[in-house]
């Protein structure tokens, strides 16, 4: 049973997936550092855009990974 949400805390649920936030966006992040080393390439600026993609992508790979059972 998911607990109610009180203003200006956190609950465990809410801190789970801030915390799984942060991580697909850091995988995004480090996705385009990698990108941008192994292809030699320099994204500038829309460096920003990458990593958003980038992060969309790990988010829908986790999401495709975790399947039924």
């Amino acid at each position: 049973m998911a607990e109610t949400s009180v203003k200006y805390s956190l609950n465990k649920e809410e801190q789970g997936r801030a915390f799984k936030g942060l991580l697909i966006a850091t995988g995004g992040a480090a996705l385009t550092y990698i990108a941008q080393w192994i292809l030699a390439t320099d994204f500038g600026p829309y460096t920003p855009m990458a990593v958003a993609v980038l992060s969309a992508g790990v988010n829908l790979a986790r999401e495709w990974l975790k399947g039924q059972g």
